[in-house]
C-alpha cells in the first residue's frame, strides 16, 4: 500500500516559534508554516532564513543526523507536554 505525502509543516515553527527581528513593528506570527506539493526548496529555504535565522544557522552547522535530532529533543519535550 502506497502512502502519499499531502503536506509539510515547519518543525522549527512547532518547536521554537518564529524569531523576532530587529526593528520589527509587530510581534512574530504564531502560526506554523506549511507547504503542499510540489515542494519548492527555495520557498522553504526562504522561510527558514527569514523566520528562524539564528536556529537555522546553528542547525546547518550540525554534521550528523544524530546531532540534528538531539538539536530538537530538549525543546520537543516541552512541546509534547502541551498536547
Amino acid at each position: 500500500q502506497t502512502q502519499v505525502n499531502i503536506g509539510l509543516q515547519c518543525r522549527f515553527c512547532h518547536v521554537f516559534g518564529r524569531e523576532e527581528r530587529a526593528g520589527q513593528k509587530r510581534k512574530p506570527s504564531s502560526t506554523v508554516q506549511s507547504w503542499s506539493p510540489p515542494y519548492r526548496y527555495d520557498n522553504i529555504e526562504g522561510h527558514m532564513s527569514k523566520q528562524h535565522r539564528e536556529k537555522w544557522a546553528l542547525y546547518k552547522a550540525l554534521e550528523t543526523d544524530e546531532e540534528r535530532e538531539v538539536f530538537f529533543l530538549e525543546h520537543d519535550e516541552v512541546y509534547r507536554n502541551t498536547l
